[in-house]
């Protein structure tokens, strides 16, 4: 369950250990007030601790983090600062995400002010490097685990594993079939009471290269006897001149079982991946 920390009190975190939620993700995004009062957020660095006590007293001990780089007028030097500070409170597992701006939000006119790709890539780098250094196993390119707490809900999404959807909005994908229910809530629940299961989506033809792009998102790779078995066919067979490309950039490693990201091609990685699609 995703919660924000405004959300934790003292009473809503023990009615919350009587439920089945067995695992936490607190949307702490920065350890800096002022990138904080930037994002509109409504908590302050210094409530996290107590916020992560309170819901370590009331029995939850599989705790994730999400933490934001890349934001107008970052570096190197205040991401440290900030992931330095994350790191002094023990969390099980982060999650990092670079902070993208579209062109029709309310911070739409910093745009410009947002780090290039090279200095966004060096904080990346940086991320990476300060996790490790905690003990943390980079597991997929945006996330990190200290060893075995990785988390078997996303790993779902990223095995392409099957999984089912409830609630106004949520996206399933059950027996070959994509579906995202209505996000009307009056919608959902005409849905509801004609036992229908989500929207009429059928995206069959987009399952190979949804796989490719989420297996590859894994720090493991693809693995070509599970593809051969989904898909009935070789992985490499007219994707030679692809994987030999990416192979002389130093972006992939391929052997006879599997074919991976190298790091250099975490941060681009959506480029890499659609060279093999």
């Amino acid at each position: 369950m995703e919660l924000n920390p405004i959300q934790v009190t003292k009473s809503f975190a023990s009615e919350l250990a009587d439920t089945p939620v067995n695992r936490l993700s607190l949307g702490v995004q920065s350890m800096l007030d002022d990138d904080l009062l930037y994002l509109g957020r409504r908590h302050r660095a210094a409530d996290i601790p107590q916020k992560l006590q309170i819901l370590r007293d009331a029995g939850f001990t599989n705790i994730s983090a999400d933490f934001i780089y890349g934001l107008p007028n970052s570096h190197n030097k205040k991401v440290c600062e900030s992931l330095s500070r994350l790191l002094d409170i023990p969390f099980e597992h982060i999650s990092c995400y670079l902070l993208e701006l579209a062109e029709d939000c309310p911070l739409a006119a910093d745009i410009p002010l947002l780090p290039d790709d090279d200095e966004s890539n060096r904080q990346y780098q940086l991320i990476r490097d300060l996790l490790e250094e905690h003990g943390f196993i980079q597991y997929e390119i945006s996330n990190f685990a200290l060893p075995g707490r990785e988390s078997r809900h996303n790993l779902l999404y990223w095995e392409s594993r099957e999984c089912l959807a409830w609630g106004a909005s949520a996206s399933g994908y059950y027996k070959g079939r994509r579906y995202q229910n209505p996000a009307d809530l009056k919608l959902y629940s005409q849905y509801i009471a004609s036992g229908r299961t989500g929207g009429d989506t059928d995206e069959s033809a987009q399952e190979e290269s949804d796989y490719i792009m989420m297996r590859l998102r894994l720090v493991k790779g693809l693995d070509y006897a599970e593809y051969q078995a989904r898909f009935g066919k070789c992985f490499t067979k007219g994707r030679e001149h692809g994987i030999r490309k990416l192979e002389e950039l130093g972006f992939i490693h391929l052997d006879a079982s599997g074919l991976r990201l190298l790091p250099d091609a975490f941060f681009i990685s959506n480029a890499v991946i659609t060279e093999l699609l």
